[in-house]
Order: C-alpha cells, then structure tokens, then sequence
C-alpha cells in the first residue's frame, strides 16, 4: 500500500509540477572529434565531450541533441529519443552519462556520436543541451535511508538495506547507498520521487515535498520479492529519426546499456504493442531470440501486425532475460514512414525570377515531434526523407532585396507527393496566390499506385508549371 501510495503521488507529480527543462547550451563548452566510420553498426563515430563552463552545477537527464546537420537524410544512430519542447524540438538527442547524475562547474563528460549517412556526406554539425541547474536558493539536501521493513511491516526494528543500492531521483540515477544503506543528495526543492532499487527483486519508493535550503531525512521501506528490471535501454535497429521505413529489410530489438553495449538476451518473455482502442496486443510469437542476444521478426509479419493495430504512434514494450536471469524491461516509440516528400519552391507572380537555391524549409508533421529542415538545390527543390501519413506543416522564407518571400503551408500527406510551395510577398497574399499550388503523386513503384488519385490545385503561372513539370522528372 504505502509503495502504490508513493507512486500515485508520483504520477500526480509528473502530471503537473515536474519541473521543466531548459536550453543549457551556453553554459557548456561542447567539441567533437573526427568522425570515424564504423562498419559494425554501419555509422560514422565520434567522441563528443561536454565540459560545464558555468558555475551552477547541472542536473540530468542531459540530452544533447542535434540542432542542425546537413543533408536531412543524415540520421542519429544512437537517439534516446525527440526534445518535445523548445526552439528544437524533435531534433534527436543522446543522454550524457553522469556517475551521480549531475555535472559540476569545471567537470566534463564524455558520449560517442553515431551518425548514418546514406550519401557518406556529413556536413557541419551544431548541438543544444537540455536539462536543468541546480540553482542558489532552489535546492536543498535529501538524506536517503533505505530499509528493509520491521516486524509491523513499516518502522518497527528496521534493518538498514547494504551498499551497492541504487538511489533515483525523478527517475535520475544519483548514485548508490553506502553500507548503512544511506545516501545524501543535493537536489531541486519541491516535490521529488524517491526511488531505492536492487535488480532483480528490491524495490521501494517515497514521495518528499523539500524546502529550499533545508535537510531532510527520507526513509525508503524496500518491497521485497518484487520484480525490478535491470537498467537496459531499447533500441529498434532499424528505427531512424523516430520513424521506421517500411523499406526495412530487418526488424530487430536489442536492449544496450548506459556505454551502449548490447545486453545478449537468452529467453524472450513478452513483445506487446498498443492498439488503436488501448488494448494490449501480443506480438511476441512473431519473434525469436538471435545468437547475438537480440530478437528479431520476418518484416512482412511484423508490418501486417502493426498495421493492423491502426495507430499513427507505435509503442513496443520487450520483457526478456540474460543468462544471469537479470530482468529487462523497455519500449520504444516510432511512426511508421509510408511516403517520399519532395517540395518544389515556386516563385510567385510578383516575382517571377525570384532566386530558389539555398532557401531552408522547415517541414513538421502536426501532432508529433516530426520536424526536419532542409536546404533547397539549385532549382528549388528540397528532398525531405520518407514520413509517416497525417498533416504537414511547411514553412520557407527568403529574401529578395528589401523584401521578404514567405512559403507557409498546410497539406494532408497520404501517398508519397510532390508539394509546390509558392514563396509569396505580400502582395501575392492579397492577390489570393494560393500558399501551396499543387500536391502531386511522385511514382513509387508500388503496385497500389495507380490506384491512388493525385490531388492537385491550380496553378499560379505558366514558369510554375513547368517548373513542377521539371521536378516530376528528378
């Protein structure tokens, strides 16, 4: 009861008060090393460290996330996932590894960067760090005692818990207890959840609410003979961006630990998926564990299940064990990518010979953390990698003198398209210019296409349609 109570209190917290993170960018000093192909995983390396230049220590999770790479197709290997808030949102991060969960003034931490790049081209790379400060005035001291439970079950004659125990904080791994199962910690003030645990069956959880500046002691009741996973993170190999091809000629999961070594799984427990009404879905039958420790499915299978669930996010949930009988547990989120996107920038009537090289265009897909950017070649055209059905956002400006050009438009993605986004002055808006003038069907090769019937809308110019024409052909 008092661990159900805790963790109730805990989604209350996540739900409303958990603090948010932040753009930490300028208080670090970020370099990378050269970029080393590696043929194992079949991605470009590279050692990027993190040194805290500021004088507030840092508190993880610290995502480091790629702000801009160039061309699009370039991928993160080893994402943790999207930022979903921010000016950066949905660029692809990694997590920092911190022995206490924080990054001291004047400290550095260490990750290896794995980029894919089909076109063996990697242009320049930025980053933004995202996590939060532990600020003067906004922090105070948790003085952790994890315990096994007394003869009543809670307090009387409680037995301090050993060393080696693994205290978190909102789910941040801070560090271990001693041998008096005790752990002091420097944490943001407010509502904290505190969990103990000990794979493969030792847990415990508490919720405190700590004052700015104070000390306060937390006992932890450990749960005994529950199931506590080991610390494992999911990855579907194939699944680039957040979006998974169905050109992917192999599905395979494997769970890596925090030095993105692969966990070798020996027994499968349960692969599940939810579906479109929330009800769990049983896939683990079209899986099986490989010599390598992963666990793989026929794709043709595995897209017929997944397809069938009917929804646009796609959460897997895998439950296995090594041979040491260490329990892993993890999911991992995609959206299935159906379509090629190619947008075509037309120059408006005002402006027939408007300059279309070099623009950048953002394309964000609505109600997801979908968004790329990318660099229109010397005609116009702009080459966005495959993505999921639903709503596309897109946006383009340039300049042309004084005055501004503006492609801002709003288009249903259904079949793979060619998108002819008009770049139009103000005057053009007045003169009812369309913001997109046509969304056409690119030739897949597919055998349902001819099928599908292209949506068009009529063209602002003659230079328009023949321009469109032109890129029909690329």
């Amino acid at each position: 009861m008092r661990t159900c109570l805790a963790l109730l209190a805990y989604a209350i917290l996540q739900g409303g008060t958990a603090a948010q993170a932040e753009d930490l960018t300028s208080s670090v000093q970020i370099s990378r090393g050269d970029l080393v192909f590696n043929p194992v995983s079949n991605s470009f390396d590279a050692r990027v460290t993190v040194k805290n230049t500021s004088t507030i220590t840092l508190l993880g999770p610290l995502k480091l996330a790629l702000a801009s790479v160039q061309p699009v197709d370039v991928a993160l290997y080893n994402s943790r996932g999207r930022l979903n808030s921010g000016e950066e949102a949905g660029a692809d991060y990694l997590v920092l590894p911190l022995s206490a969960g924080t990054l001291k003034p004047g400290a550095s931490t260490q990750t290896t960067l794995r980029l894919t790049a089909p076109s063996k081209d990697i242009g320049t790379i930025t980053f933004v760090l995202d996590g939060e400060r532990l600020l003067a005035g906004q922090t105070g001291t948790l003085k952790i005692r994890a315990v096994y439970a007394g003869a009543d079950g809670q307090g009387a004659r409680q037995t301090p818990v050993g060393a080696g125990y693994q205290v978190l904080i909102n789910d941040v791994l801070r560090g271990l207890t001693d041998a008096a199962g005790r752990l002091d910690l420097l944490t943001k003030a407010g509502l904290s959840h505190i969990s103990v645990r000990k794979s493969p069956g030792e847990g415990g959880n508490e919720i405190a609410n700590l004052v700015p500046g104070a000390s306060m002691p937390v006992t932890v009741v450990m749960d005994g003979g529950k199931e506590v996973p080991a610390d494992g993170f999911l990855r579907l190999d194939a699944v680039q961006q957040g979006m998974l091809s169905r050109s992917a000629p192999r599905i395979a999961l494997r769970f890596e630990d925090s030095r993105e070594q692969s966990i070798k799984l020996s027994y499968l427990s349960s692969v599940t998926m939810l579906d479109w009404k929330g009800s769990l879905v049983n896939l683990t039958d079209l899986f099986s564990v490989q010599p390598d420790g992963s666990v793989a499915a026929d794709p043709s299978a595995f897209y017929v299940a997944i397809l069938y669930a009917g929804v646009s996010l796609h959460t897997l949930t895998v439950v296995g064990e090594d041979a040491a009988e260490n329990v892993y547990e993890d999911s991992v989120n995609f959206y299935l990518a159906d379509h090629r996107v190619r947008v075509q920038l037309m120059a408006p009537p005002s402006n027939p010979g408007l300059r279309l090289a070099d623009v950048v265009l953002t394309a964000s897909m609505l109600g997801s953390p979908i968004r790329f950017k990318a660099q229109s070649d010397a005609t116009g055209l702009v080459t966005l990698p495959d993505l999921p059905e639903g709503l596309i956002d897109l946006n383009a400006t340039t300049l042309d003198g004084p005055k501004y050009y503006i492609g801002d438009g709003l288009t249903f993605l259904g079949f793979d398209a060619l998108i002819s986004l008009n770049l139009r002055a103000s005057q053009d808006v007045l003169a009812n210019v369309p913001a997109i003038a046509a969304v056409q069907e690119l030739p897949t090769g597919r055998s349902d296409s001819s099928a599908r019937a292209a949506r068009k809308a009529p063209s602002s110019s003659e230079a328009n349609k023949a321009a469109r024409d032109a890129a029909l052909q690329r």
